[in-house]
């Protein structure tokens, strides 16, 4: 959902392979929250993304939490071509790590039309593969964002995950780049920022030859504990960078019926 395109900002390069090497283990999402990201490409709306958390519940025996994010062309974009995406993750909360995964996410990255549409509930569940080569685990794009909301890095430590992106999977090393003040719906508040670069891989992990890696930045806020990401840039295959600035966040005590529902099941 993240790993997408289309929006204006500062390219910024590949993270240095210094600094200690940290695991990423902990998935961070709060039941009940909701928040809501504006897309920007060349400083033009052209979307919106909105994500919710469900409560915990169970799934094939399994403790299980589901995040649900529902991305919408906007404003320019919209006007030529209206389009939505929706993805749904079941998060294994023992494991930490994905379970099962549904959505319309196929229309995005084959550009066709399925010829059948599902409601939010009906979207065929499919079980997660998780195991890569070398006991590594592919993570989705909702565990991905997760694991760096429970990152808690130091200035120049750094870390890598695998994110499976329908039949491709993606390296992703990041650093953390130090503290910045950013201007949120939050407010002005102290953000952690993490420079990351991606990369597709083989089955054995190896970078593919001939295949572009794509920057990406992710500011996470500190001044409370939810640890919110209140902006990603992430390089666009169609040139420039795709911002998304958050505009909207509720806390898992007043999550409102406007905003995405979601819950285990």
């Amino acid at each position: 959902m993240f790993l997408l395109a289309a929006c204006g900002g500062v390219h910024h390069p590949s993270p240095p392979r210094t600094g200690a090497e940290q695991p990423l283990s902990v998935v961070r999402y709060l039941p009940g929250e909701a928040m809501e990201w504006e897309v920007r490409w060349f400083g033009v709306l052209v979307g919106r993304v909105q994500l919710a958390a469900g409560q915990p519940g169970t799934l094939d025996g399994r403790r299980a939490l589901v995040v649900r994010s529902l991305a919408q062309s906007d404003g320019a974009l919209a006007v030529a071509k209206r389009g939505q995406m929706e993805l749904l993750t079941w998060i294994d909360l023992d494991r930490q790590e994905p379970l099962a995964q549904a959505g319309s996410f196929d229309e995005i990255y084959t550009g066709e039309v399925l010829g059948s549409h599902f409601g939010p509930a009906e979207w065929p569940r499919t079980p997660w593969q998780a195991q890569l080569a070398g006991g590594q685990v592919a993570q989705s794009t909702h565990t991905a964002l997760g694991l760096l909301r429970g990152w808690r890095a130091s200035e120049g430590e750094r870390a890598h995950i695998f994110v499976r992106m329908r039949h491709r999977v993606l390296r992703i090393d990041v650093v953390a780049a130090g503290h910045e003040r950013v201007s949120s719906v939050l407010g002005r508040r102290r953000a952690l920022r993490i420079d990351g670069v991606a990369v597709p891989v083989d089955g054995a992990l190896e970078p593919l030859p001939g295949q572009k890696s794509f920057p990406a930045s992710f500011w996470i806020d500190e001044a409370g504990a939810e640890r919110v990401p209140v902006r990603i840039e992430i390089e666009s295959g169609f040139g420039g960078i795709v911002r998304l600035d958050l505009v909207t966040y509720d806390p898992p005590d007043s999550l409102i019926a406007r905003a995405p529902r979601a819950g285990a099941r």
